[in-house]
């Protein structure tokens, strides 16, 4: 079987040729497909290769994308101006942040993380718990160690990294989810073609 490769507005005139009588509602549904399978991708990007969230506020986030429809279009995406979208797209693009209330950032080592790789005290002040401290190394790098007694003796540990500032990469989880969806548009546009046409 030959695969139709043709974009939405040249499936329009195909269809028009073939004098199929519910064009819009074949768009429509290949549109709905196609934010479907992008959202799929998503999905494994943020989960996968591309972000590896396995839990925590970012994974949270970006699970609501969504896909809903209005003005008969399908969309998709993560909601509007709100927290989630800003999250989603600095992850998407990358850049530096700073803390917003904080003097400092405070990234999580090994000993402050999770199985899952996150802070284990996200949004607690830990300065303010007995046995932290802060640590000013030779060439000025500030760190947040933790100190626990054990009778005559003594641990200490390197919690967290202090920063002024940090610089995130970019992870475009939904850009290449995109582009994957779109890479099987002819495919889905074909299938859809066929079954108006009854081939």
């Amino acid at each position: 079987m030959t695969t139709i490769r043709v974009t939405l507005d040249e499936a329009r005139a195909e269809l028009e040729r073939l004098r199929v009588k519910d064009i819009p509602r074949v768009l429509k549904r290949a549109r709905y497909q196609l934010a479907l399978d992008a959202k799929r991708e998503a999905d494994i990007n943020v989960s996968g290769a591309v972000l590896r969230a396995r839990s925590g506020s970012l994974k949270k986030h970006i699970a609501r994308q969504s896909i809903y429809q209005e003005d008969d279009l399908t969309h998709w995406g993560l909601p509007a101006g709100e927290k989630e979208s800003r999250i989603g797209a600095f992850q998407e693009v990358g850049g530096t942040i700073v803390p917003r209330v904080a003097k400092m950032l405070r990234i999580p080592l090994r000993a402050a993380q999770t199985a899952a790789g996150v802070d284990r005290y996200a949004g607690i002040r830990l300065r303010s718990v007995p046995g932290f401290f802060i640590y000013r190394s030779g060439d000025g790098r500030l760190s947040l160690l933790r100190r626990t007694d054990r009778g005559k003796s003594s641990k200490v540990e390197a919690w967290d990294r202090l920063a002024f500032s940090a610089t995130i990469r970019a992870h475009p989880w939904f850009g290449t989810a995109v582009d994957k969806a779109y890479g099987r548009l002819p495919a889905i546009l074909d299938k859809l073609m066929r079954e108006e046409i009854g081939l």
